[in-house]
């Protein structure tokens, strides 16, 4: 506006001058030039910086909740523990964890009686998840309660606590990723230690694990939960990215990231305006989009799941390899915790009908609903009565039916319980 009026009174004030020399259009003209020439003059151009909304996750609970008593164990835990969570697995270490972690198993044992409802809080990608260490600290002891009691023999105990670590592990399920991996730890972790034991249970106890591991089962939440929650970890570490740029603090935030990583987001720093926001339009789309392709693929069996291609390239790329990439992985934990656990279930419920009848029933028809079903495949575990004996078995991640053979590790190439001495 400034350049326009200058040229106006430039005019004015040269008129007589210019009327020798020009004509009044060429004047016009002049004029005209002159304020293109302005127009195009606005200096750096100022790109706002983008919204980056985070998907809600709060929710209204009505009754009890289990959540509340496993937050507050958590912090209880961490501020009893004083054994660091990696500390070499000795006995001397088993005896001090059980020590220090014992008083709060049984509140939590009762709390696995409630119904569950996970209360995720957001935090930004560098941020210790909220409960994290307690809940490790309390998973281990779980386990080690487990082994210490079938080392007693007390099958009652070792049935009861691995009831409850399989609950607890469970409704870990319902947070993010993060979440739910630590919860399928403790599921793998009072699994292995009680699986080698099933067949000898005394009848009693049998009953209760069939009872308990179905009742487990069904406190899963479903995927979807899952997924709504890592999406927000998504969008956070997006929102907090850009806000590093604008407040300057990028190398601060690169520091803490690791690789190829740190140069990405150093990159990303260096670019202004509109290619900025270019830059965290593409990351927002990828994580949109992300969430959408883990939404369609959640209740797909894992032989018909395809790769989920980020679609980023360059510096974007790296930044999405940092954070966008956990939900995918963690299908394929899900898939084998959730197969072991059901196999878990039916050779306890195999047994059962054996003890009762003298012979492995037929088929598995009169198992619960749901919890003979395969999560690789989607078709019914592999199941072969032998009269007094049997094999039930999963497809594993090929797929294809092997009549229950498998290696040392019990999971390839069909998947079997954990060293199940029948």
């Amino acid at each position: 506006i400034v350049t326009c009026l200058l040229c106006v009174q430039l005019l004015r004030g040269a008129g007589p001058h210019l009327s020798c020399t020009m004509s009044g259009m060429a004047q016009r003209a002049w004029l005209l030039a002159l304020l293109a020439a302005a127009a195009c003059d606005k200096g750096p151009e100022q790109v706002p910086y983008i919204d980056v909304p985070i998907p809600e996750t709060a929710v209204e609970v009505n009754g009890p909740n289990a959540f509340g008593a496993y937050a507050n164990l958590a912090e209880r835990a961490a501020g009893r523990a004083k054994l660091p969570i990696d500390a070499r697995d000795t006995a001397r270490n088993r005896e001090k964890a059980l020590r220090e972690m014992g008083p709060l198993l049984p509140e939590l044992a009762s709390a696995t009686l409630l119904p569950c409802t996970f209360l995720f809080e957001p935090v930004g990608p560098f941020d210790e998840r909220p409960h994290e260490i307690g809940w490790l600290h309390l998973g281990r002891a779980i386990v080690l309660r487990v082994e210490q009691a079938v080392e007693e023999g007390d099958w009652d105990a070792a049935v009861h606590w691995t009831v409850v670590g399989t609950c607890f592990g469970a409704d870990l399920c319902g947070g993010a990723v993060s979440d739910a991996t630590l919860g399928y730890g403790v599921m793998d972790g009072v699994r292995r230690a009680m699986a080698p034991h099933v067949a000898g249970l005394p009848s009693l106890a049998l009953d209760a694990l069939v009872v308990g591991i179905e009742r487990a089962l069904r406190r899963v939440p479903d995927p979807s939960v899952t997924i709504s929650h890592e999406s927000a970890l998504m969008m956070t570490a997006i929102r907090d990215l850009q806000a590093a740029h604008e407040s300057g603090e990028v190398e601060a935030f690169a520091k803490r990231l690791y690789g190829e990583s740190r140069e990405a987001a150093r990159s990303f720093g260096k670019l202004q305006g509109a290619q900025r926001s270019v830059f965290v339009q593409s990351l927002f789309d990828c994580a949109t989009r992300v969430t959408a392709m883990l939404g369609e693929q959640a209740n797909v069996p894992g032989l018909e799941r395809s790769p989920i291609a980020l679609g980023l390239v360059g510096p974007a790329a790296t930044i999405g390899e940092q954070f966008f990439t956990a939900g995918p992985a963690w299908f394929g934990v899900r898939d084998l915790t959730i197969a072991r656990t059901r196999l878990l279930y039916l050779t306890a419920f195999v047994c059962q009908r054996l003890r009762s009848t003298g012979a492995a029933p037929g088929d598995l028809g009169e198992a619960t609903e749901g919890l003979n079903v395969d999560p690789f495949t989607g078709l019914p575990l592999g199941y072969i009565p032998l009269g007094q004996d049997f094999v039930v078995y999963s497809y594993g991640a090929d797929g294809k039916d092997d009549r229950g053979d498998s290696d040392a590790e019990r999971m390839r190439p069909d998947l079997l319980l954990e060293e199940a001495a029948l």
